[in-house]
């Protein structure tokens, strides 16, 4: 690793670095860092309930730094929330990298001592140069207990204080009391000055008041010793968090993405695909007369969706006009698009748009050079009986996989503008538009279009009457649509979509870990969910349909 050298976020450096420089002296000393106060540690803890020395006890810990053997500094830390999911976070002095310009070398190695006199390997995890602060990880602990950090513990001026330090060989526990008496008047740091006159040692050690709330840490040490007040850390960890942040947007972006899914594609299947229970002859049928087609400006595929053969000379599909409707403007066809449709031999053919009528989006598509044994009959009579049950058909493009979806006829007219239109409660996606409706023998019933709540058909009568225009009565129809309607046959676009329990939720949780614990790591998704304390919450992640 390369030296990193010192850095600070903001401005007026001069005057901190003339402290350091007259100060780097002091701090090159070498004195024993167990040096401490055992009378001032008996009249201070006195004045704690046995809860809060049990409860401190469990959070201060002692940091070590070392080159080789040789001991660069000693200082005091205390546990907070974890900036990592993998690993124990503790605040404490930038001291701890043992260097008076705070130069970070590669060979530099951290001890802590736990409360439980265990000693673990730290590492640096975040540097804060303005304010002299350090947070340094361990691999997971126990048996400890993180310091609540709020921005309601900050200490007044005049008010009494508790200096908790933990000594980094003995393990012991000791502490300290003086009073803050306002703020430093270095305006760069902001600190608050207190009547504590102790040694480096006690560097690092966090301030609590007679309640136990954790208010400050100790930064200096000498005449008067300045602090960090509680403003400053959250500000100092909310930068460290802003990249934590970042890091889990993305981490819980990848996991939602795995269960992310295209919705309204070209390519969506159908939901229930129940093509392997239809009947023999039936499915023979269907596979020689359902074909696939798209339409194309260039090389970008504009529509695609599916097509029924209904004569055989010449070779004539029907499907729906908005296979070749203009984009943005459904009152016109673009004849400009190239056609191709999927053949049930693997086959892709060119056609061409032969007639179209946009009152009942309904088109005609001619292909040359192929032929079909199988055209759908659409002369056969089959009455109208609601309930009663029929199958919708769909077929893929780019992979002529055929679809089909069981329902039942309803009585009532489609929430679509054309009247004549009728539904059915087969569930279909986009690829069935075009595709045929039929009994369960498979006689033709109509054809189906897509609606997000219902699937509109249009009956067989209607689509006979239409293929009887003559070429005036065609030329006709290509004119009207709906006085002018263009949204008369809405098609939703593309977007990506969350799982269905995504939706509808305003979550809070602690941290991340009651969230996975009440839900899938996912469910992140298309809602607001915070993580921390409600005053220190990460941003709210809301809802993030991808069109």
């Amino acid at each position: 690793m390369q030296k990193t050298k010192r850095k600070r976020r903001s401005k007026g450096i001069t005057c901190w670095n003339e402290k350091k420089i007259a100060s780097k002296k002091a701090f090159t000393q070498h004195i024993t860092f167990e040096d401490g106060f055992g009378k001032s540690c008996q009249s201070s803890s006195s004045v704690l309930t046995k809860q809060i020395v049990s409860e401190v006890s469990e959070s201060v810990v002692s940091l070590a730094s070392f080159i080789g053997d040789t001991v660069l500094f000693e200082c005091t830390g205390i546990f907070i929330e974890n900036l990592c999911a993998d690993a124990t976070s503790i605040l404490t002095s930038l001291n701890i990298v043992g260097s008076s310009d705070f130069e970070i070398t590669d060979n530099l190695r951290i001890k802590v001592r736990l409360p439980s006199d265990r000693i673990v390997i730290g590492w640096l995890h975040h540097c804060d140069y303005e304010y002299d602060l350090a947070v340094v990880n361990v691999r997971r602990a126990r048996g400890f207990r993180e310091a609540h950090i709020s921005s309601s513990h900050c200490v007044q001026s005049n008010g009494k204080v508790i200096a908790v330090r933990r000594c980094f060989n003995s393990g012991m526990l000791k502490t300290t009391n003086g009073i803050a008496i306002g703020s430093a008047s270095d305006e760069l740091c902001e600190l608050m000055l207190s009547t504590y006159k102790i040694n480096t040692a006690w560097i690092g050690c966090p301030f609590i008041d007679f309640d136990g709330n954790f208010v400050g840490l100790n930064l200096r040490s000498g005449g008067r010793t300045s602090f960090v007040p509680m403003d400053k850390i959250l500000e100092c960890l909310r930068f460290s968090g802003a990249l934590r942040s970042v890091i889990r947007d993305l981490q819980y972006l990848q996991a939602v993405a795995s269960l992310m899914h295209v919705k309204y594609s070209f390519e969506e299947e159908f939901e229930d695909n129940i093509w392997s229970t239809l009947s023999e002859d039936v499915a023979s049928t269907m596979f020689e007369c359902v074909v696939s087609l798209a339409s194309f400006d260039g090389d970008a595929r504009c529509f695609a969706c599916t097509g029924v053969f209904v004569g055989c000379n010449p070779m004539r599909i029907l499907t729906s006009a908005s296979l070749v409707r203009t984009s943005g403007d459904g009152n016109k066809i673009d004849r400009n698009l190239r056609i191709q449709v999927y053949l049930n031999n693997k086959r892709h053919v060119i056609g061409t748009l032969k007639h179209y009528d946009l009152h009942y989006n309904v088109a005609v598509v001619e292909i040359m050079g192929s032929c079909s044994s199988r055209a759908m009959e659409l002369e056969k009579h089959i009455p109208f009986i609601p309930n009663s049950e029929v199958v919708a058909v769909g077929c893929l493009f780019e992979h002529r996989k055929l679809m089909a979806s069981r329902g039942v006829l309803i009585n009532r007219k489609s929430q679509l503008s054309c009247e004549e239109l009728r539904i059915s409660t087969c569930e279909i996606t986009k690829a069935g538009i075009g595709g045929p409706l039929i009994d369960t023998c498979g006689n033709f019933i109509g054809m189906n279009f897509f609606h997000e709540e219902e699937t509109p058909y249009l009956p067989r009568e209607i689509i006979q009457e239409v293929l009887g225009y003559s070429d005036d009565e065609w030329h006709n129809a290509t004119d009207t649509n709906d006085e002018g309607c263009s949204d008369s046959w809405p098609v939703p676009k593309q977007c990506w979509v969350y799982p269905p329990f995504c939706v509808g939720r305003d979550l809070r949780f602690e941290t991340e870990e009651e969230a996975n614990a009440a839900f899938p790591p996912q469910f992140l998704v298309d809602q607001q969910v915070y993580f921390g304390t409600e005053e220190e919450a990460y941003r709210p992640i809301t809802s993030m349909e991808w069109c």
